[in-house]
């Protein structure tokens, strides 16, 4: 991000290849204006992958509309460029006056996807001659739309009016800042709050663990949606189990390298870190032992026992 006197900015609308669908519209734009800024395809086109776009699909394509979503997923499966690409859609193809902001567990952790998301726009001309870049926030002047970084405080998140708003490390995240996020919900005709996150201890006591077991216990309610990747129900399963790696990893042998699950087998660390928080990942789908993935939309996977990790779905 150049520092100085900000440029002029393009006010013509983005060329997009739109689509009624939204998982459509955004894998559309992430591939004709995402350039991976870092990792695996690093400066190459975005390519969501079909697990992506079902998440997407399961919380925008739904009627009636759902108002908040939790997703589950792992260390290692993309979340943070996944949110970033979000972000950028609603803030150049959203509504108009498109308003997005992330919190998370403070303001460095929100700050990693907006700083993602900063990259994204640079990294390619058509967004970068669109967009106001500032160090906490970005603009679309011609579309009075904009993306801002939010302090972790409840009190200093009070009057929020968004369109999409994204609460990152929801396994983390303190309650009370959650709230205060999903209550503005409201404020507009259709708005969206998506928590996301890797689950952390006590899974049940936190913002991402209560959603689940709420979705979990209301599987018709419309407003809200739940997806996870994991591997539940296969704790007897040993700890280097490939099967319950695939279910609970959908980024393994793609953007994520197997060896780097094999580098941390136990003994080399704790089993409980191993097969728990570092290795979960949320699954659109209930699966038993070498089944295949349901079509369409799955209910939420009833909590289990352990539900993370290689060892958990």
């Amino acid at each position: 991000m150049k520092a100085g006197p900000k440029p002029n900015v393009d006010g013509s609308p983005l060329p997009l290849r739109g689509s009624r669908r939204r998982e459509l519209a955004v894998a559309r734009f992430a591939l004709d204006y995402i350039r991976a800024p870092r990792g695996h395809g690093a400066s190459k086109p975005l390519r969501l992958r079909p697990w992506q776009r079902e998440l997407i699909a399961a919380t925008w394509d739904q009627r009636p509309a759902p108002r908040l979503a939790g997703w589950m997923l792992p260390r290692g499966q993309g979340k943070t460029s996944l949110t970033a690409v979000l972000a950028l859609y609603e803030l150049l193809a959203g509504v108009e006056g498109a308003q997005v902001v992330v919190v998370a567990t403070d303001e460095r952790q929100a700050g990693l996807t907006f700083r993602i998301a900063v990259r994204m726009v640079e990294l390619h001309p058509e967004l970068e001659a669109r967009v106001q870049l500032y160090h906490d926030h970005m603009t679309v002047p011609a579309r009075g739309a904009s993306f801002h970084v939010l302090p972790a405080v409840p009190k200093r998140l009070e009057g929020l009016d968004y369109t999409l708003a994204l609460v990152d490390e929801a396994g983390r995240v303190d309650t009370d800042v959650f709230e205060v996020v999903s209550l503005a919900s409201g404020k507009q005709k259709a708005s969206m709050v998506l928590a996301i996150g890797t689950p952390g201890p006590e899974l049940s006591e936190t913002v991402l663990g209560r959603l689940r077991t709420y979705a979990t216990d209301h599987p018709t309610d419309p407003l809200v949606v739940w997806r996870e990747h994991s591997a539940a129900g296969f704790e007897d399963h040993p700890v280097d189990c490939a099967h319950c790696w695939e279910l609970a990893n959908p980024a393994l042998d793609d953007f994520l390298a197997r060896d780097g699950l094999q580098a941390c087998l136990p003994p080399k660390m704790r089993e409980a870190s191993f097969a728990g928080p570092g290795c979960a990942s949320t699954s659109t789908s209930s699966r038993r032992h070498g089944s295949p993935r349901a079509p369409g939309p799955p209910a939420p996977t009833r909590p289990r026992r352990s539900p993370m990790g290689p060892r958990s779905s």
